[in-house]
């Protein structure tokens, strides 16, 4: 499957407009294998962040992208 860059700009520009907060969560611990990951790298600046299911409603902006993303690219490769 191939996915233009024109695309992956465009969902690298939505990332980088979402401000989440990365401490003092309220987050739910989930048992059922359900779990989603996002890590980032920028020389020395990394970032991983991993939430189950919906994630901490604080970070409901970036979760939401996360599945409109994952939907866009479920629809690319059909």
């Amino acid at each position: 499957m191939e996915v233009t860059l024109a695309l992956v700009a465009v969902w690298l520009n939505e990332l980088r407009a979402i401000r989440i907060p990365i401490g003092g969560l309220d987050e739910n611990v989930g048992l059922d294998g359900t779990r989603y990951t996002l890590s980032t790298e920028a020389g020395m600046a990394t970032a991983t962040l991993r939430w189950w299911q919906d994630g901490p409603e604080a970070w409901s902006e970036l979760t939401a992208w996360a599945r409109r993303t994952m939907t866009a690219l479920h629809a690319q490769a059909e």
